[in-house]
């Protein structure tokens, strides 16, 4: 195998699997708008975004490389506004998980699957009883 096509084959690739994980994180956050709507919308672009900037900078390198006279500034400036979309397609993945629950219902609602024994009595004078919710 020429040595000049391995890294490009790799990169492809590599590509192609972000594109099916990205795929696959907007097919999950479609199945979730109708409960948490906010945070589906806010999952989706995030991800949208990332797979744009991936398929731009993969189609984008490409074309920069065979149609002009490439130097490193003009690689340089796509990649730099290729990194913008993903960090800001970040940050929207991010603010999702606080989009339906802000950040103090995250800190101090309690968790329904936990037990917590300030929130169940026991009934000492009966060693058969369980605990109870108050």
């Amino acid at each position: 195998m020429n040595n000049s096509l391995l890294p490009n084959l790799l990169y492809a690739v590599g590509t192609l699997f972000q594109v099916m994980v990205l795929l696959g994180g907007i097919v999950y956050g479609l199945s979730h708008i109708g409960r948490y709507r906010k945070a589906a919308y806010l999952l989706i672009g995030g991800l949208s975004l990332i797979l744009f900037s991936r398929i731009a900078a993969w189609v984008g390198i490409l074309l920069i490389s065979n149609l002009f006279s490439p130097s490193a500034e003009i690689f340089g400036i796509f990649n730099l506004a290729m990194s913008a979309l993903n960090g800001f397609g970040l940050l929207l993945i991010i603010l999702s998980v606080f989009a339906d629950r802000g950040v103090r219902d995250l800190a101090t609602e309690p968790d329904n699957h936990v037990f917590s024994p300030a929130s169940h009595t026991v009934d000492s004078s009966n060693p058969y009883s369980t605990p109870q919710s108050e």
